[in-house]
């Protein structure tokens, strides 16, 4: 019985770190909308146009297991404002990010060139807020995970993604990779398990 239990154990401790991490929901992609505050936009015409489940609403193949994004007209205007990099913001509030500390998200570059991508995260306010260091460029098609280390943050706190270009683009079609339902769980089953063995190493 106690080969059996530490088996289990281990097998829990090697999942336990996917559930201090935050990723999205279905559900909470499908509620995404433009955030101002982290949106850099000279021309101010860049726009979200929603979130899709299916190839026929997103408007391009939408890979399995993605929720799609889909924007106008972000990117810089060289011809008027030059060749620096602009962006949008898109993401939710609302959110309790309390019990985790670290921001995951997978996505894919599902448009016909190279787009670069950041997370944020915040408690209502920029100044207070998380951003991932560096952009990450990904080519047409591929695909990139982006984490982001945080703590201190609350029910109240904004969390989300930049989606920027140097050129100047029409639409744009990025897609989020949703989690298994099952990984999630069994994260969740390691996590109750292992703290269920510290409890009993105390009586």
């Amino acid at each position: 019985m106690k080969r059996i239990l530490l088996t289990i154990a281990a097998c829990a401790l090697m999942v336990t770190p996917a559930v201090a991490n935050f990723t999205f929901t279905t559900a909470q992609v499908l509620s995404f909308g433009k955030i101002s505050d982290y949106t850099n936009d000279t021309d101010g015409d860049a726009s979200f146009q929603g979130a899709y489940t299916t190839s026929a609403g997103y408007g391009v193949t939408l890979p399995a297991g993605s929720v799609g994004l889909v924007a106008h007209a972000v990117g810089r205007n060289i011809a008027v404002s030059g060749g620096t990099i602009e962006w949008i913001g898109l993401g939710i509030t609302g959110v309790d990010l309390s019990s985790d500390d670290t921001f995951v998200v997978t996505l894919n570059n599902d448009n016909d060139d190279v787009w670069k991508y950041k997370l944020f995260a915040d408690n209502g306010a920029t100044a207070g807020g998380f951003v991932s260091g560096s952009w990450t460029s990904v080519a047409s098609g591929g695909s990139t995970t982006l984490s982001l280390a945080y703590s201190g943050l609350g029910t109240t706190s904004r969390i989300g993604l930049m989606i920027g270009s140097d050129t100047k683009e029409n639409t744009i079609h990025s897609s989020i990779v949703i989690p298994a339902p099952g990984a999630i769980l069994l994260g969740s089953i390691g996590v109750a398990f292992v703290g269920w063995l510290r409890r009993r190493r105390t009586f």
